[in-house]
């Protein structure tokens, strides 16, 4: 069974990494950061984070 994502958890990863980094981040350093173990999860994580940025009444202030 799939582990449920905490997209809120991801977001602040993410933005922990570009605050140091100055940068986004590659696959393969977004492997680790997410802890997950392909790419293709990567992408999937990826393509929701991006479905729920452009979904009404959703702002990237409020993680």
């Amino acid at each position: 069974m799939p582990r449920k994502t905490d997209i809120r958890e991801k977001v602040t990863r993410l933005r922990v990494f570009l605050a140091r980094e100055r940068r986004m981040p590659g696959y393969n350093e977004m492997l680790a950061l997410f802890e997950y173990r392909s790419k293709n999860a990567v992408h999937g994580l990826l393509a929701r984070l991006v479905r729920t940025a452009c979904s009404p009444g959703w702002s990237a202030w409020d993680t």
